[in-house]
C-alpha cells in the first residue's frame, strides 16, 4: 500500500505527507481521550488548542508557502525568457517584448486552450484519433490566435505571459489541493480562496508598479517582490497563531494532567506527551523544509537565474510607514549592521537579493543555531538509546549469555524512558527558543534597549545563523539533482517502513483508508480458510497466525474488532467457524496467535494510551519508569492484554531484549533467556516460557527487531513447531 520504489518525486511527496501527518497523530491521541474525559472542559479546551496548532501547520502554512513559490516563479519565468539586466539596472534588450517572451506567451495560450477544451469536452472512453484530433487542433489554433491578439491589445508580451502563468498555476494548484483535500478536509476550499486572494493581491501590486513610475520593463518583478512582502506578513501571522496555540496547549496540558490521579493521570500524561512530541517533530521538520527550500531558491536565483538582478529594495507604497508590520531596509540594517549580499551591484547597496536573505534570517530568527543544537541533542539521545540495537541489526548473535541480553534490554528501557526528556527539549527548541530570539531580534530591529548580555547573545547567534543559511542554500543549489535522487535511492527503505505505520494509523481519506484495505484483504483470507475443505470434506483443524512487527499490530487489532462485533451481535456469518459469527459461539476452527516484535505495548499503548487501554491501563513510563519485578510476580500481576479479547484460543509472544519496536506484552523488564546463571542461558539450554491459560511469553535472548526467522532464533522454530503439533 505504500511501496515507494526509486521514484524521487514520490519519495519527497511521501516524506512531506509524513511530516504533515505526524502532528495529526498527536491530536488523535488527545481526541481518543474523549472516551474517558469527555465531561472535562479542560480536556476539550486542550484538544481545541492542539487542533488549532495542527490545522495551522497542515493547511495555511504549506499553502501560503506554495503561493509564495507560485508568485516567485512568475518572476523567474519572465526573467529566464526576457534576458539579463545590467549592473546599472537597465535592460540590455527589450525584455518585455523580445522573441522568447512572445513565443512563450503564445505557447502558454495554446496550453490553456487545450486544457480548457479537455476540461469541458472530455474525450470518449475509447477515442479514435481520426474522430478526435480536430478538437485539440482547433483549440490550439484558437489559443494561438488569442495569445497573439492579447499581445497586440496589451502591447507587452510579458504582461500577457504572467497572466497566463497565474491561470496555469491555478489549474496545477487545484489538482494538488484536490488530492490533499482527501486527507485534509477543507484544504481545497481554503487553498483556492487563498489563491484567488493572492492573484488579486498580485493584480493590485501590478497596478501600483505601473502607476509608481518605476524602472521600465521591471514592473512585473517589482509587483512580484511587493506581493511576496505581503504574503510573508500573512505567513508570519500563521506561524504566530501556531506558536501561541502550542504554548497555550502546553500550559493547559500540564494543568489537566495535574488535575487527575492514578491510572487516569498516567493515561492523560501519556496522551499529552504524544501530542507535544508529534507537534514539535512536525513543526521542526516543516521549518527545516521551508529553510532548505527557500535558502536553495535564493542561492539558485542569485547564481543562475538572476531574477531581481540589481533591483533596489522598494517597499510596497501602500505600506509605507508600517514599520511595525513589515521589515524595512532601515530596520534590517539596524539589526544586521550590514547588508547580507554576496553580489552587490554598482550604485545599488540595498538589493532585493540581500533583502530576501535578511527576511529569511528574520523568519528563522537568530536562535537557529541553538534550535539546531537542541534538536541534535534530542536526536543524539534517541540514537544513543538505539546504538546496541542497531549494532545487533546487522547480525544477531547465534549465542549469548543472560547477562549480555539483560544489559542490552535495560539499556533500551532507560532509553525509552528518556523520551520524556526528548519531548521537553525538542518542544522547547521549536516553541521557546525561536520565540525568545524572535523577541530579541524584533527589539534590535526597532532599536529598543536590551540588556548587554542578551544583546551579545543574540548578536553572536545571529553571526552564526546567517552563514548556516547561506551554506545550506549554496550546497543544495549546487548539488540539487544528486541530493534529490540520492535521498530517494538510499532513504527510501527507511521512509517506506515509517509510511507503513503512518498509513495504518491514518483515518483519511474516509472512502479508502489504508487500514480498511488491509482489513479487507485479511478478512477475505480468513473467509477463504473458513470455507476451504479437503478432498474428503474436512475443514482445517486449527489456524496459527504468525505475525511480526506491524503484522502483529494488524492481527491483534483486527481479531479484537471481529470478536467485539460478534459479541455485539454484528458478526460475520462467513467467519462463524472461528467464533466470529453473527452471535458469539465456540470456534470449530480455533485460532492461535504467535507474535514477535509486537509493538502494541511498547509503542502503541505508550503513545496512544486510550486507543490501546485494553493492552495496559497504565502505559509504560507514563509517570515513572517501569520497575523491574520478579518474573513470576510480574506474570501474576499483568493480566492484560487478554487473549479472550481477541477471541483466540492461545496467544504466544516472543521478543528479543534489544527490540526497539516491541518486546514483552505481559512481562516487566524480563530480558533473560533462562533463569540460570548470568554467564549461561544460550541455546540449547531450555528457555524460560511464562505461561498460563491462553497466554505464553518468552525472551529469546540478545538481538534487535529483525532475525526472528533465521538460524539465530531456534526458539521461534521450536515454539512454532510445538504449536503446530499441539493443534
Amino acid at each position: 500500500l505504500s511501496t515507494l520504489g526509486k521514484d524521487p518525486f514520490r519519495f519527497f511527496s511521501s516524506m512531506y505527507q509524513l511530516v504533515l501527518h505526524l502532528s495529526e497523530l498527536g491530536r488523535r491521541a488527545l481526541e481518543d481521550g474523549l472516551t474517558e474525559f469527555s465531561n472535562y472542559r479542560r480536556w476539550r479546551w486542550l484538544l481545541w488548542c492542539q487542533a488549532v496548532s495542527v490545522r495551522q501547520l497542515a493547511v495555511p502554512i504549506p499553502i501560503i508557502n506554495l503561493l509564495l513559490l507560485v508568485t516567485l516563479l512568475g518572476a523567474v519565468l519572465v526573467r529566464v525568457l526576457g534576458g539579463s539586466i545590467g549592473d546599472e539596472g537597465s535592460p540590455s534588450v527589450d525584455i518585455a517584448n523580445n522573441q522568447g517572451v512572445r513565443v512563450a506567451a503564445v505557447l502558454a495560450a495554446v496550453v490553456i486552450a487545450i486544457g480548457a477544451m479537455y476540461a469541458f469536452a472530455a474525450p470518449p472512453s475509447r477515442p479514435r484519433v481520426r474522430d478526435w484530433w480536430p478538437l485539440p487542433a482547433l483549440a490550439a489554433l484558437a489559443g494561438a490566435a488569442l495569445g497573439i491578439a492579447g499581445i497586440r491589445i496589451v502591447g507587452r508580451a510579458d504582461i500577457v505571459l504572467i497572466a497566463e502563468w497565474w491561470l496555469i498555476a491555478f489549474a496545477l494548484t487545484e489538482m494538488i489541493l484536490r488530492k490533499y483535500d482527501k486527507v485534509r478536509p477543507g484544504a481545497r476550499k481554503f487553498g483556492l480562496a487563498m489563491f484567488v486572494a493572492a492573484a488579486l493581491l498580485f493584480a493590485w501590486t501590478m497596478a501600483e508598479a505601473f502607476s509608481s513610475g518605476g524602472p521600465a520593463t521591471r514592473e512585473i518583478e517589482y509587483a512580484v517582490f511587493w506581493a511576496m512582502q505581503i504574503l510573508f506578513i500573512v505567513l508570519s501571522v500563521m506561524w504566530v497563531l501556531l506558536i501561541a496555540s502550542a504554548v497555550v496547549a502546553w500550559i493547559s496540558g500540564s494543568a489537566v494532567v495535574r488535575s487527575f490521579s492514578g491510572a487516569e493521570q498516567a493515561r492523560a500524561s501519556a496522551a499529552v506527551r504524544t501530542s507535544r512530541l508529534s507537534l514539535a517533530l512536525s513543526a521542526s521538520a516543516m521549518l527545516a523544509l521551508i529553510v532548505i527550500v527557500w535558502s536553495a531558491l535564493l542561492a539558485w536565483g542569485l547564481s543562475s537565474v538572476n531574477v531581481f538582478e540589481c533591483m533596489r529594495v522598494e517597499m510596497f507604497p501602500p505600506l509605507a510607514g508600517a514599520d511595525w508590520m513589515i521589515a524595512t531596509p532601515e530596520s534590517l540594517l539596524r539589526w544586521l549592521g550590514d547588508w547580507p549580499d554576496t553580489r552587490p551591484c554598482l550604485g545599488v547597496t540595498e538589493t532585493v537579493h540581500g533583502y530576501f536573505r535578511a527576511v529569511l534570517l528574520m523568519s528563522t530568527t537568530s536562535g537557529l543555531p541553538l534550535t539546531l543544537l537542541l534538536v541534535m541533542f534530542s536526536l543524539l539521545l534517541l540514537v544513543w538509546m538505539a546504538v546496541p540495537s542497531v549494532r545487533l541489526e546487522s547480525e544477531a548473535p547465534s549465542t549469548c549469555t543472560n547477562e549480555q541480553s539483560e544489559r542490552v534490554g535495560l539499556w533500551l528501557s532507560r532509553g525509552l524512558d528518556a523520551t520524556r526528556i526528548v519531548t521537553v527539549v525538542w518542544w522547547a527548541a521549536v516553541f521557546v527558543v525561536l520565540v525568545v530570539f524572535a523577541a530579541g531580534d524584533n527589539a534590535a530591529r526597532h532599536g529598543w534597549p536590551q540588556y548587554p548580555v542578551l544583546a551579545w547573545l543574540f548578536e553572536t547567534s545571529r553571526e552564526l545563523a546567517l552563514p548556516i543559511l547561506q551554506t545550506t542554500g549554496s550546497v543544495i543549489a549546487a548539488s540539487a539533482a544528486a541530493l534529490f535522487f540520492g535521498m530517494a535511492k538510499f532513504g527510501g527503505s527507511g521512509l517506506d517502513v515509517m509510511l507503513d505505520v503512518d498509513n495504518y494509523l491514518r483515518e483519511l481519506p474516509r472512502d479508502g483508508t489504508p487500514r480498511a484495505h488491509i482489513a479487507e484483504r485479511y478478512v477475505s483470507l480468513l473467509r477463504a480458510i473458513a470455507s476451504d475443505r479437503s478432498s474428503d470434506g474436512r475443514p482445517y483443524d486449527s489456524v496459527i497466525i504468525v505475525a511480526h512487527s506491524l503484522g502483529a499490530l494488524i492481527s491483534a487489532d483486527l481479531l479484537r474488532y471481529l470478536n467485539s462485533e460478534s459479541e455485539a451481535g454484528r458478526g460475520d456469518p462467513a467467519l462463524a467457524a472461528f467464533g466470529f459469527g453473527e452471535r458469539k459461539a465456540t470456534a470449530t476452527i480455533p485460532i492461535r496467535l504467535f507474535t514477535m516484535g509486537n509493538p502494541i505495548r511498547q509503542l502503541l499503548n505508550r503513545f496512544f494510551p486510550h486507543q490501546y487501554v485494553w493492552v495496559r491501563a497504565v502505559p509504560d513510563n507514563a509517570l515513572e519508569p517501569v520497575p523491574p519485578l520478579p518474573p513470576d510476580e510480574a506474570w501474576r500481576v499483568n493480566l492484560t492484554p487478554s487473549h479472550v479479547a481477541l477471541g483466540v484460543e492461545q496467544w504466544s509472544n516472543a521478543y528479543r531484549s534489544g527490540d526497539y519496536v516491541g518486546r514483552g506484552l505481559w512481562q516487566d523488564e524480563w530480558f533473560r533467556r533462562t533463569e540460570s546463571a548470568p554467564d549461561a542461558g544460550a541455546y540449547p539450554e531450555p528457555i524460560k516460557v511464562f505461561s498460563r491459560a491462553g497466554a505464553e511469553e518468552m525472551c529469546i535472548g540478545l538481538g534487535a527487531h529483525t532475525h526472528y526467522w533465521n538460524e539465530t532464533a531456534p526458539d521461534v522454530r521450536d515454539h512454532l513447531n510445538g504449536l503446530i503439533a499441539s493443534a
